[in-house]
């Protein structure tokens, strides 16, 4: 017998988890494997004769020489898997980097290997990959953009472009006469599938909003007075979210007279303060321009309350 001490470098890294085979000259597999340690060795104790070894490492297989196992004796080899430090650089419209994307690496059938990466202030994500046919998936704004397949080591760099294009959303009140922008509103963008995706806008004094987006199908929803209102499904397009409103007339009276001064709360169905109120005028009266639903109201009055 004698020991057969395998080295498994990369790019002339010592790499340790790797399982390693141990074949016949031949070419026959015979059941006997082992896996790297820290140093990248791993050791097999063998009958006298030849072998060969194959290292299995980010989905391709990479073969020692044939060497001849001398009895008694530590016999060397070295399995390179070649490779280098590979670059991506993910961008959008072609110069401005984007930060804080997740990208993961695949080989050439589609297989994810389990390297991934987030890039940097510069659009980066640096990869230690071996000899072989690698792809790239970045996933954004809850869609996956995939790469070329790149040859390694021939090409140790590339870039993922993503074409992005603003779409204005406004948000408007249907009322009698022509619609009115709403300033103030949360719009919040989603999937066209309806996976939020962590971005909102705050509606401006023409109640618009601008998100930037890929060439992708999106849509939003803004949130008013309790209730959720959502945009149309759009690709690369302006879209409009219309709140239909109606106009409610709430009278205060006590024995039939009606009270000047009286504070009036609006409440959703379900009894949840909506954030708006009024004052009664000379005729008991005030008025309230509210999205269509159902509501109810109170009034407070000499330290009592009094529901609608």
């Amino acid at each position: 017998m004698g020991d057969a001490e395998v080295t498994v470098t990369s790019a002339g890294n010592l790499l340790g988890g790797v399982k390693v085979y141990v074949f016949s000259a031949a070419g026959v597999y015979l059941g006997v494997s082992g896996t790297s340690d820290a140093g990248g060795r791993v050791f097999f104790t063998l009958p006298a004769g030849s072998y060969k070894y194959r290292a299995d490492y980010q989905g391709n297989q990479y073969w020692s020489d044939e060497g001849f196992l001398i009895a008694g004796q530590i016999n060397a080899l070295a399995i390179s898997t070649g490779g280098g430090s590979f670059n991506m650089t993910v961008l959008k419209n072609e110069m401005e980097p984007l930060v804080d994307v997740n990208c993961y690496v695949f080989n050439e059938g589609g297989s994810y290997l389990g390297i991934s990466g987030i890039s940097n202030g510069a659009g980066e994500i640096s990869f230690d990959l071996s000899d072989g046919l690698f792809k790239f998936r970045v996933d954004y704004l809850g869609y996956q953009f995939w790469s070329q397949t790149y040859l390694v080591p021939a090409t140790l760099s590339a870039i993922v472009t993503i074409p992005h294009q603003d779409s204005v959303v406004r948000v408007e009140a249907a009322n009698q006469g022509a619609p009115s922008p709403i300033a103030g509103l949360n719009v919040y963008l989603f999937t066209s599938s309806g996976s939020y995706l962590g971005q909102s806008r705050l509606t401006n004094s023409n109640g618009e909003v601008i998100f930037s987006l890929p060439n992708q199908a999106y849509k939003v929803r803004a949130d008013y007075l309790g209730r959720q209102y959502w945009s149309e499904i759009f690709q690369w397009q302006n879209v409009t979210v219309t709140i239909p409103m109606g106009d409610s007339e709430v009278t205060i009276t006590d024995s039939g007279i009606p009270l000047t001064g009286v504070k009036v709360y609006v409440f959703s169905a379900a009894g949840a303060y909506l954030g708006v109120s009024g004052v009664t005028d000379g005729n008991g009266k005030v008025f309230f321009t509210l999205p269509a639903g159902t509501y109810k109201f109170r009034a407070d009055y000499q330290g009592s309350q009094h529901w609608s």
